[in-house]
């Protein structure tokens, strides 16, 4: 199985090269980083599997082009902020186990809903893609929820656990990249509201694996 953690990332080259590192010493997963900066081009080409490079964009955007472009059985939505944390070993079988399904794992920051998500192939082959890019930055994570679990596409498994060091969460002031993606929040939620009017509010299964 083929399992690739996907990363948006630029302006931050310590804070990339840092997550690559946990995720190569964590497991064998295939790493691909989308980037606009030149300076993080150079320093990750060598550490990577898969590299792109282009405008900056949002975060919908980048994960959507890696989805479509790269070969894949599993799809990890990561960031340049969200390194490996526990039970990684366990994400071939519940992928395996629940397919054509979204999984939602602790990230410990956000735990209240799924927010860099791991994604199987039979559900992406299915919807043709993961984010809607009417999202600027915040919400996309949120309207992926809304949709997977009206169809009973998601399932929770916080036997696996990512460790999303979001300022928020680590009390440290935030870069430029950070004020860009909280300056679209209200212009965000109201594309949000609009398209769900209506909170869906069905029962997650939560899978224990053995």
């Amino acid at each position: 199985m083929k399992i690739v953690v996907a990363i948006p990332t630029g302006d931050r080259v310590n804070g990339i090269l840092k997550v690559i590192e946990k995720w190569r010493k964590a497991c064998d997963f295939d790493i691909a980083v989308y980037t606009w900066d030149a300076e993080t081009k150079k320093v990750v080409e060598s550490k990577v599997d898969y590299l792109f490079e282009g405008p900056l964009q949002s975060f919908a955007i980048n994960q959507n082009l890696m989805a479509k472009e790269l070969d894949w059985d599993v799809f990890i939505c990561g960031a340049d902020d969200l390194f490996p944390d526990f039970g990684i070993n366990l994400i071939e079988k519940v992928c395996s186990q629940n397919s054509g399904k979204v999984i939602w794992v602790k990230d410990g920051f956000l735990n209240q809903q799924p927010t860099h998500v791991i994604i199987t192939r039979e559900w992406y082959d299915k919807h043709g893609y993961i984010f809607d890019e009417q999202f600027e930055h915040n919400f996309c994570d949120t309207d992926l929820f809304m949709l997977a679990r009206k169809d009973n596409e998601v399932v929770k498994c916080f036997q696996i656990g990512f460790d999303h060091r979001h300022p928020l969460k680590t009390g440290k002031k935030p870069d430029a990249i950070y004020r860009l993606g909280a300056s679209s929040y209200a212009a965000d939620m109201r594309r949000f509201q609009q398209k769900h009017p209506v909170n869906i509010q069905t029962e997650i299964q939560e899978v224990i694996v053995d």
